[in-house]
């Protein structure tokens, strides 16, 4: 009895080796890493053989196999859904070999910054150019989405030069910065054919007197003087300047001498619109103003000089044929331009004075200093 049961004993445990044999020399799944880390944009491998571990060793290779879930494979490399890439993101995929079946996570980083691949080191623009776009100088790249911002240090109603950071940055924070200058210059300067900088479109950003200066210089010339002075200081400019008509009437017949102050009245609101636009104080109109630019207007008619202009006002002068449209021409004159814009201007007047088919035309401005 003893030496069946000893039997018994030896058959079960050359049976329990035997199956311990057999499940060692089975083959099982093991993968390189818990975990694969890949960057955006690079090629993620679709075949369970990049994942295992010994997988060129491994006899049963074609047993095994990998769940994708809800990604693509194409051309032997995984993608999401909608993408030409696997998006940024973790994917929990599976790979499988008869019963015995293995998690492991694929995450996609991105760490790249955005590329600008089209840039400009300078950017020259006119004083109080309008509706400027700095993103249209710039081209950048990246598979995120992402924007370009620039930092807060020029001021484009300020001449001067300015060092301004351009940045562009990704959705997941990357960025690439460089440093440009934007140089802003006056209206005269650039009259200059090439002065301005054009953006990647072609383009030119333009001030209003700049394009109101085209206007005019496409129109039929007049001759005019035009004349500017701030009395409180010697600094007097005078300049010769081509003019456009600004009405249908322009006769050169004698008539009644008179003012005009349908006209007048249209420069003060046409100079007050403009400073508004450009976030500049309204003047009003005041007697005291009103006084000295009908008094000036009569004045230059024999004596076209600032010699008359009272202490604490600056003005524009100019004598043409009627119809000339003197705010035009001033807007086109930095000397005038720059007095219509002045900060320290409180209040304004106008008038044109009509005699002998000619317009003497009067800007005054009313300073507090």
């Amino acid at each position: 009895m003893k030496k069946k049961y000893l039997i018994f004993v030896f058959i079960f445990i050359i049976f329990l080796v035997g199956v311990l044999f057999l499940f060692n020399n089975r083959e099982h799944v093991n993968l390189k890493s818990d975990n694969f880390i890949f960057e955006y944009g690079a090629n993620v491998c679709s075949d369970v053989k990049c994942y295992l571990e010994d997988a060129d060793s491994t006899k049963n290779i074609n047993e095994f196999t990998l769940d994708i879930g809800e990604l693509k494979s194409e051309n032997g490399f995984l993608k999401s859904a909608d993408s030409e890439y696997l998006n940024v993101g973790k994917y929990n995929l599976k790979i499988k070999y008869k019963e015995e079946v293995k998690d492991f996570s694929i995450v996609v980083k991105d760490t790249t910054p955005p590329e600008i691949v089209e840039s400009t080191d300078e950017i020259i623009l006119e004083q109080n150019s309008l509706d400027v776009d700095l993103k249209t100088y710039f081209k950048i790249s990246d598979l995120s989405e992402c924007q370009i911002y620039f930092s807060d240090t020029y001021d484009l109603s300020k001449l001067g030069e300015y060092n301004v950071q351009v940045t562009a940055a990704d959705a997941y924070n990357n960025k690439k910065a460089k440093e440009i200058k934007i140089k802003v210059i006056d209206l005269e300067a650039a009259k200059k054919e090439g002065a301005i900088t054009k953006n990647l479109d072609g383009k030119l950003y333009k001030s209003k007197a700049m394009t109101d200066y085209e206007k005019s210089k496409n129109a039929e010339p007049k001759q005019n003087t035009l004349s500017t002075k701030n009395n409180t200081n010697e600094n007097k400019t005078s300049s010769t300047n081509k003019s456009t008509n600004y009405s249908s009437t322009n006769s050169s017949a004698s008539s009644s001498p008179r003012y005009r102050k349908d006209i007048s009245d249209s420069y003060v609101s046409q100079i007050n619109a403009y400073r508004s636009s450009q976030g500049l104080t309204v003047l009003p109109v005041t007697s005291e103003a009103q006084a000295e630019a009908d008094r000036r207007a009569k004045e230059i008619v024999t004596n076209p000089s600032h010699d008359g202009s009272s202490y604490g006002f600056g003005e524009n002068i100019g004598g043409g044929g009627i119809g000339t449209d003197f705010f035009q021409l001033w807007m086109n004159s930095h000397a005038h331009y720059n007095a219509i814009i002045r900060e320290q201007n409180v209040a304004i007047a106008s008038s044109v004075y009509e005699i002998d088919g000619m317009w003497y035309a009067v800007v005054v401005f009313r300073m507090n200093y």
